[in-house]
C-alpha cells in the first residue's frame, strides 16, 4: 500500500525517509546516522509510520546529522528532523511535515506537506502533498498528488468532508459524485470515504441521501485500496493530548447510502488500536436502506437497516417537486418501486431537502428526497342525503399507480370499477357531514374528494316482550313501546327454519298502532321462530336497523297436576306452566292457566295431595273449551269455600265442556244468585262428586241451564235454597243423572230435591236411571221431583222420565207436575219401569212396568238406611234387609254398576245403590212345639249379617208359617232387624193340631231365608175327679161320678176313660161316659186297705192324648156282727145294692 507520509524536499547524500503507513510500518531509510549518503525507506502500510535511524530523539524533531548525513526519523506525533547540510528527515506522522535542505524529504504526515529539496519531493498526505522543488506539493484534502520518484502516494480520505475529532450533523442532505483518491507514488495511497471521513469524530446523519460517490486507489505499488464509499467511521491511535483511548461514532437515521463507485461497500467502519483500545461505533435508528457494509477490527454496530440491491434513485437533478420557490438544490429522486418510498419510521424532518411537506405518502420516504403526490383527476359523486348507520367510520380505497376512478356513493357504500368500501355514520351523528374519501395510489399519496352530506337520523324501534302462542292460533301480538324517526312501515324478515315453517315476510307494510299482529301459521310444530324487523321512513327512505324478535309456539300441556292445597295464583297465565310466585301449582293458578291456554284442549287439571283447599275468593269461572278437573276421589279432596263472602264454587262458562270429577264441592254460596255450588251454562259432566252444604236462592248444590248434564255415580245433599230447587235445578237444558243420590236438601219454599223447569226455550227434559231421591224437605205441594214450566210456547215440551229409580219420604211429596197450572206446555213425567215411588205422587200404577207405587195413606218403606259411607267415595243410602228396592229393578239400560262402583248382577235393584245380599241364621226359637192355641215357649230370632259389611239394623225379617194346618200366629211380624238380629213377638200356635211344620224366616236380599221346625200339640183330655168315694171293706158302689171330661178337640163324650192303676182289694168296672160324666162300679173288697185308697184314672181322644186323674177310695173297717142281722145291715150301709 501507498504510504500516507509525503515526500522530501532536496537533500543530501542520504535517502529520503519511506512515507508513514496505516497498515505496515515503513522500512528503516539505509544510512539513515550520520550517513554520509543513504536512500530513503520505502513507505509504510496502513499500519504505521514511517521511521528511520537518526540522533533525533523519537516523539521529537529529528537528528541533524553532517552536511551530508541522514536527517532524524520522523516522530510518531512530532515534526521530522533535518539539518541544512543533511539529509531531508523521515516523514512527519499525523501532523508533522519532511526534513529540509537535503536530498528528497520524507512524506508530510495526514496534513503536513513534503520538505525542500533537491531531488523529487513524495506526494502530499491528508490535507496537501508537498512536492519537492522538482514535484507539485499537494493542494489540499481528497487527492493525494503523484510524489518524486522515490516517494509514496498519498491518502485520499473524505471525498467531500474530513472530520477529525469534530462532531458533524447532516440533515436532509444529498452527497454525490463525490471522490477519495489515493495519491500516486512508489507505493500508491488509498481512497477512502468517498463522501465522509469520519477520525476519531462523531457523524450524525439523518434523511440524508449518500450515494454514486467514487473511491480510487492511487497507482503504484500493490497494497492501495478503495472502500467506504460513502462513509468511513475510523478510531484511530490515541489522543494526542493524553494519549487516551480515541472513539468514532456515526449516527444513521432514515438515510441512504448506496451506489458507490470503486469500493465494495457504501460503509466502512473501522478502528486501529494505539497504546489504549479504541471505539468504533455505527448506530443503524428508524429507517435506513444500505447496499452494502461491514465492520471490520473490532468495530461494533447496533441496528439493522434495510440491505438493498437497487434504491432505485433518479439522476441528480434539480426538481420543482411539490414545494413551491425557485431556488432549490440537487436531488437524487426516489423511482417507482423505490424501497424507501413509506419506509421511514420514527422521526422525520417535516419536509425534505427540497421543502417538500413530509410525508407525502402513508409514512416519510427514506432519504433527503420525498416523493411527492400527484392528485387525481377523479370526482366524488353522493346524493344529498344519506341515512346514519349504527356503528361505523369513513373507510379508504387504495387505488393501483396511474389509475383513474369515477366515485358513486350508492345506498351508503362507495362503489368502484374495483373495490368496495362502505362509509356509514354513527346514528345520532350532527347533519350535515363531510363526506371524505382518500384515494392512495401506489406510493401512498392520498388524493382526498369530499362532500357535505346531510345524514337523516335512522328511525328506529322498541320492541315488548316477543309472543308465545298456542297450537293453531294463527296471530300474535308483537307490542313495541316507542319508536323515533318517525318511521311509518315496517318489514320482517324471518329466517329460513321460521319460512320453512310457514312465516311469511312482511315488506313495508303500514306500520299500526302497537301491538303489531303477525300472522302465525296454524299448522306450525311447537318450536321458537327467528325473525328481525325493520322500520322505514318513507320520506327519507331511511330503514331501522334490524331488531330481532322471536314467535315461540308453545308445545300444549294436556295436564296440569296440583300439588298444593293452597289458594294462590298463576304467576304467568298463558306460559302453560302450572306455577304461583312460588312454583307451586294450586287449583286456582291451573284454572287460570287453563284459561290462558284455550286452544290447548282437551286438558285436565289432577291432584297428587289430598285434603281441603279453602277457598278465600271466588275461582276464576271455567273457560278453558274442554276441562276435566280431575279429583282423587269425593272423600279425599274437598273444594270449599272459607270466606265470609258469599260466592260459589265453580262457574262453568256457556260453550264450554267441563269435567268434574272425584271432588267434594262444599259451602259455596250464590246468595241470591243460582247454583251455590255449581253453575253452568256450558256442558257439563260431573262424576264421582259429593256437591253438599251449599246455598243459593235457586240451585242450592246445581244450576244447569241452557246445556247437556251428565251426572254419574254422585251425591247431592245437604244443601239450601230459599226459593226453588235445593238440590239440582235443571232449566232449558238436558240432564241424565245415573247413579246419583239427592238427600236431605232443603227448600225454603219448593223443589227439595231436583226441579225440570222451562222458562226460555222449547224443551228441558231430564232422565233418572238408578238414582235416590229421598229426605228432600220443600213445602207441599211441590214435591222432591219438579217438572213444571213458565212457557206458554204451544209446542213447549218439558220431560222428565225415571228407570230404577227410587223416590221416597220427601217432605213436600214426592212428585209434583205443573204447579204453575201453565196450560199449553207438554208436561210429561213417565216412567221407563222398575221405580219405587213412596207415595204414589208421580202418578205411576203400582205393578205396572214393574213399578212399586205406594199411597200417601199407605206409603210404601223402602227401608233405607242413613246417608253415609257404605264403600265407594261418595255417601249413598243403603237398602235394607227386606228393602222393595232389591231385586225390583231391569238390568236392560242399567249401569253395570251402582253408585260405589260395585257391580250390578243379577236382579238389579232400584235406586242408586246395588245391595250385595244378606245372610240370615237361626238365633233361637228353634225347635219347639206347643199345645195347639198356645204360645210357643220362646220368639222366633234370626241373626242377619252382610259379607260386605252393609248395613242391617232397620232391615226387616218376615217369618211366614203355613197358610194352612196347624201353623202358628207370629206377632211382631216382619221383625225390625236390631243389632243385627231380628227378633219377633209372640208366636202362638192354631188350634190345629201338626207338626212338625215350618215357619219360613226370610228378607229381600237374604240369599236364602231360615226355616224354624214347630209342632202344634194336640192339649190331652182333662179329667175331674170327683170327691172321695167312702167304702167300707166289702162294699160296693153301682155307677157313681167318679169324674168328667173334656178335650178341647173332640166332644167329651167320645173320651175313653180307663182305670189303669188300682188298689189290691178295690175294683173300678163298668165305666160310663156319658156326655164328659163318667160313671163306674167302684168296690172295697174285705181284703182292701183300710184308709185312702188311690185309683188312677186315664182319660184318652182320639190323637191318644191323655191325662190322669186320681180318684180316693176311703175304705173303712168291716166289723162282723155278732148277729147276722147286723152284719147285713152293714152292707146295706156299706151302698151296696138292695
Amino acid at each position: 500500500m501507498g504510504g500516507s507520509g509525503g515526500g522530501g524536499d532536496v537533500g543530501g547524500n542520504g535517502g529520503g525517509g519511506g512515507g508513514g503507513g496505516f497498515v505496515s510500518s515503513g522500512s528503516n531509510g539505509q544510512n539513515a546516522t550520520s550517513a554520509a549518503s543513504g536512500n530513503g525507506g520505502t513507505g509504510g502500510g496502513l499500519s504505521g509510520l514511517g521511521s528511520g535511524f537518526g540522533d533525533g530523539g523519537d516523539g521529537g524533531s529529528g537528528g541533524s546529522g553532517g552536511n551530508f548525513g541522514a536527517g532524524g526519523a520522523g516522530g510518531a506525533f512530532g515534526f521530522g528532523g533535518g539539518a541544512p547540510n543533511g539529509g531531508g528527515g523521515a516523514g512527519g506522522g499525523v501532523g508533522g511535515g519532511g526534513g529540509a535542505a537535503g536530498p528528497p524529504g520524507g512524506g508530510g504526515g495526514f496534513a503536513g506537506g513534503g520538505g525542500i529539496g533537491a531531488s523529487n519531493g513524495g506526494g502530499g498526505g491528508f490535507g496537501g502533498g508537498g512536492g519537492g522543488f522538482r514535484s507539485n506539493g499537494g493542494v489540499g484534502g481528497g487527492g493525494g498528488f503523484a510524489g518524486g520518484n522515490s516517494g509514496g502516494g498519498g491518502g485520499g480520505m473524505g471525498g467531500a468532508i474530513f472530520n477529525h475529532r469534530g462532531t458533524l450533523t447532516i440533515i436532509n442532505t444529498t452527497m454525490t459524485l463525490n471522490t477519495a483518491q489515493g495519491g500516486n507514488g512508489a507505493n500508491g495511497g488509498s481512497g477512502f470515504g468517498g463522501a465522509i471521513f469520519n477520525l476519531n469524530g462523531s457523524a450524525t446523519i439523518t434523511s440524508s441521501t449518500l450515494a454514486a460517490n467514487t473511491v480510487t486507489a492511487g497507482t503504484g505499488g500493490s497494497s492501495a485500496q478503495a472502500d467506504g464509499g460513502a462513509v468511513y467511521n475510523l478510531a484511530f491511535g490515541n489522543k494526542i493530548e493524553d494519549g487516551s483511548a480515541s472513539t468514532a461514532t456515526a449516527t444513521i437515521s432514515n438515510s441512504i447510502l448506496a451506489t458507490t463507485s470503486g469500493g465494495t461497500n457504501d460503509l466502512v467502519n473501522d478502528k486501529r488500536d494505539g497504546t489504549q483500545a479504541n471505539t468504533a461505533t455505527v448506530t443503524f435508528s428508524n429507517g435506513n436502506l444500505v447496499m452494502a457494509k461491514t465492520s471490520i477490527n473490532g468495530a461494533t454496530e447496533s441496528g439493522s437497516p434495510t440491505l438493498s440491491s437497487n434504491p432505485n434513485l433518479g439522476a441528480l437533478a434539480v426538481l420543482s417537486n411539490c414545494a413551491a420557490g425557485t431556488c432549490k438544490p440537487a436531488v437524487l429522486p426516489l423511482l417507482a418501486n423505490s424501497p424507501a418510498i413509506n419506509a421511514a419510521s420514527g422521526t422525520s424532518p417535516a419536509t425534505d431537502q427540497t421543502g417538500t411537506m413530509r410525508p407525502q405518502g402513508n409514512t416519510p420516504d427514506i432519504g433527503a428526497y420525498e416523493l411527492c403526490c400527484t392528485a387525481y383527476a377523479g370526482t366524488l359523486t353522493a346524493p344529498d342525503a344519506v341515512c346514519a348507520l349504527s356503528t361505523g367510520n369513513p373507510a379508504s380505497i387504495t387505488a393501483t399507480m396511474g389509475a383513474s376512478y369515477a366515485w358513486a356513493i350508492e345506498n351508503g357504500t362507495i362503489t368502484s370499477a374495483t373495490n368496495i368500501a362502505s362509509i356509514t355514520w354513527t346514528a345520532g351523528t350532527v347533519s350535515p357531514v363531510k363526506l371524505t374519501v382518500v384515494v392512495t395510489d401506489g406510493f401512498g399519496c392520498p388524493t382526498t374528494f369530499n362532500k357535505n352530506v346531510t345524514v337523516n337520523p335512522l328511525p328506529t324501534i322498541t320492541l315488548g316482550a316477543s309472543p308465545s302462542v298456542l297450537p293453531g292460533i294463527t296471530s300474535a301480538n308483537l307490542p313495541y313501546t316507542a319508536t323515533t324517526g318517525s318511521p311509518t312501515q315496517y318489514s320482517i324478515d324471518y329466517d329460513a327454519t321460521a319460512n320453512t315453517a310457514g312465516f311469511v315476510d312482511v315488506t313495508n307494510a303500514a306500520l299500526p298502532s302497537t301491538p303489531i299482529v303477525l300472522t302465525v301459521p296454524g299448522m306450525a310444530s311447537p318450536a321458537t321462530y327467528n325473525g328481525t324487523l325493520t322500520v322505514r321512513n318513507v320520506t327519507t327512505s331511511c330503514v331501522s336497523g334490524s331488531v330481532p324478535f322471536t314467535v315461540r309456539i308453545l308445545a300444549c300441556p294436556t295436564l296440569f297436576t296440583v300439588n298444593d292445597l293452597g289458594d294462590t295464583p298463576d304467576a304467568t297465565p298463558g306460559d302453560t306452566i302450572c306455577a304461583d310466585a312460588t312454583g307451586k301449582c294450586t287449583l286456582r293458578a291451573a284454572i287460570m292457566e287453563a284459561n290462558a291456554i284455550p286452544p290447548c284442549s282437551p286438558l285436565t287439571i289432577d291432584f297428587s295431595v289430598t285434603g281441603t283447599i279453602n277457598l278465600a275468593t271466588a275461582l276464576p269461572n271455567l273457560n278453558h273449551p274442554n276441562l276435566t278437573i280431575d279429583g282423587p276421589g269425593a272423600d279425599q279432596l274437598n273444594v270449599r269455600r272459607n270466606s265470609m263472602t258469599a260466592f260459589r264454587i265453580f262457574t262453568i262458562n256457556s260453550g264450554k265442556t267441563v269435567t268434574l270429577d272425584g271432588l267434594t264441592i262444599s259451602n259455596g254460596d250464590a246468595g241470591t244468585g243460582f247454583g251455590g255450588g255449581v253453575y253452568s251454562t256450558g256442558t257439563l259432566t260431573i262424576t264421582g262428586c259429593a256437591i253438599s252444604g251449599n246455598r243459593a236462592d235457586n240451585g242450592g248444590g246445581i244450576f244447569q241451564g241452557f246445556a247437556p248434564l251428565i251426572m254419574t255415580n254422585s251425591t247431592v245433599s245437604g244443601n239450601n235454597t230459599t226459593f226453588q230447587a235445593s238440590g239440582v235445578n235443571i232449566q232449558d237444558a238436558t240432564a241424565t243423572l245415573t247413579n246419583c243420590t239427592i238427600s236431605g236438601n232443603i227448600s225454603q219454599l219448593s223443589q227439595g230435591g231436583i226441579a225440570n223447569l222451562l222458562y226460555y226455550r222449547t224443551t228441558s227434559t231430564l232422565a233418572l236411571i238408578n238414582c235416590t231421591i229421598t229426605n228432600n224437605t220443600s213445602v207441599a205441594p211441590f214435591g222432591a221431583v219438579w217438572t213444571d214450566s213458565g212457557n206458554t210456547d204451544p209446542n213447549a215440551r218439558v220431560t222428565t222420565t225415571l228407570k230404577n229409580t227410587l223416590v221416597f219420604n220427601n217432605g213436600g211429596g214426592n212428585f209434583a207436575t205443573n204447579v204453575d197450572q201453565i196450560a199449553l206446555p207438554q208436561f210429561i213425567l213417565s216412567s221407563l219401569g222398575n221405580n219405587l215411588d213412596s207415595d204414589g205422587t208421580s202418578g205411576f200404577t203400582n205393578g205396572v212396568n214393574g213399578d212399586i207405587v205406594g199411597t200417601i195413606v199407605n206409603p210404601i218403606v223402602a227401608l233405607l238406611a242413613p246417608l253415609g259411607n257404605y264403600g265407594g267415595p261418595t255417601q249413598t243410602h243403603a237398602l235394607l234387609p227386606g228393602s222393595p228396592a232389591i231385586n225390583a229393578g231391569t238390568s236392560s239400560g242399567a249401569p253395570a254398576a251402582d253408585q260405589r262402583g260395585i257391580a250390578r248382577v243379577g236382579a238389579t235393584d232400584i235406586g242408586a245403590f246395588e245391595s250385595r245380599g244378606f245372610s240370615l241364621a237361626i238365633n233361637g226359637g228353634n225347635n219347639q212345639s206347643t199345645f195347639v192355641n198356645t204360645a210357643f215357649a220362646n220368639p222366633l230370632s234370626v241373626n242377619v249379617t252382610s259379607s260386605f259389611s252393609e248395613p242391617v239394623n232397620g232391615g226387616l225379617v218376615t217369618f211366614t208359617p203355613p197358610g194352612s194346618g196347624a201353623s202358628a200366629a207370629i206377632a211382631g211380624n216382619p221383625a225390625t232387624i236390631a243389632g243385627g238380629t231380628a227378633t219377633t213377638g209372640t208366636v202362638t200356635a192354631n188350634g190345629t193340631v201338626g207338626g212338625p211344620y215350618n215357619v219360613a224366616a226370610s228378607a229381600n236380599g237374604a240369599a236364602s231365608g231360615v226355616n224354624f221346625s214347630l209342632t202344634n200339640l194336640n192339649p190331652p183330655p182333662q179329667i175331674m175327679v170327683s170327691g172321695p168315694l167312702n167304702r167300707q171293706q166289702g162294699s160296693a158302689a153301682i155307677n157313681p161320678v167318679i169324674a168328667t171330661v173334656n178335650d178341647a178337640n173332640q166332644s167329651a163324650g167320645t173320651l175313653v176313660v180307663t182305670a189303669t192303676t188300682v188298689p189290691a182289694g178295690i175294683t173300678v168296672t163298668n165305666i160310663v161316659n156319658t156326655n164328659g160324666t163318667i160313671t163306674a162300679d167302684v168296690a172295697a173288697g174285705c181284703n182292701a186297705a183300710i184308709g185312702d185308697n188311690t185309683v188312677e184314672l186315664t182319660v184318652t181322644d182320639i190323637f191318644m192324648a191323655s191325662s190322669t186323674g186320681y180318684l180316693t177310695v176311703r175304705v173303712t173297717a168291716n166289723t162282723a156282727p155278732t148277729v147276722g142281722n147286723y152284719a147285713a145291715t152293714s152292707l146295706l150301709t156299706g151302698g151296696g145294692r138292695r
